[in-house]
């Protein structure tokens, strides 16, 4: 069916409440409350706020739930359109942070020295397939984490992302799954692997 996504913008409201003593968390409930009562809702569901999560699994557990399935976390941080990064110099954060907005292409790179252990690499924002290889490249030669991620799109759209992804250390090629409807042919996803595209794929 339809997917219906509610985006919001409210200064009160940050992913650093997943850190807080669980007793202290605000529920998803009374956050969308809170939205809604500063009119910060662009759009939402037409049930939103109808059930309440505990907001129980926030920063911490999700942490520790890595460490104990093994898996190095990572924090894509988009701090706006391209600025704000140079807060990040004083912040000694035990897991390794991607660039999100800050990381366009290759020229990019120089200012996410000692700012940024990983970047975050989308065709949309590289322009392609060809710059995201050499990005990918790059990145990796200079000591940077790879991340592959997206916008929303369809598979025919994510497809060559995944050729970026092979070696990288996070993947996140998921748009084609917030998509009503996709192409013919789509990407197959199988929990957490995703298929190579198949060849009627390409038209």
């Amino acid at each position: 069916g339809n997917v219906r996504i509610q985006v919001v913008r409210n200064s009160k409201v940050s992913y650093f409440s997943g850190m807080l003593p669980v007793a202290k968390r605000r529920s998803l409930r009374s956050i969308t409350r809170l939205m809604r009562s500063s009119r910060a809702i662009m759009f939402s569901s037409a049930k939103s706020g109808a059930s309440t999560e505990p907001n129980s699994f926030g920063t911490n557990e999700f942490v520790d739930w890595c460490k104990a399935a093994n898996i190095e976390p990572m924090l894509a941080v988009n701090l706006g359109t391209r600025g704000g990064d140079a807060a990040l110099k004083t912040l000694a954060s035990p897991i390794p942070i991607a660039a999100d907005e800050s990381c366009i292409d290759r020229a990019s790179l120089a200012a996410l020295v000692s700012r940024y252990q990983a970047v975050n690499i989308k065709l949309d924002k590289t322009g392609g397939l060809t710059e995201a290889l050499v990005l990918r490249d790059v990145a990796r030669s200079q000591g940077y984490g790879v991340m592959v991620g997206c916008m929303v799109g369809s598979s025919l759209g994510i497809a060559p992302a995944v050729l970026v992804a092979q070696g990288a250390d996070h993947v996140d090629l998921d748009g084609p799954l917030l998509l009503a409807e996709d192409r013919e042919h789509p990407l197959r996803y199988e929990g957490s692997t995703l298929h190579p595209p198949d060849v009627e794929l390409w038209g």
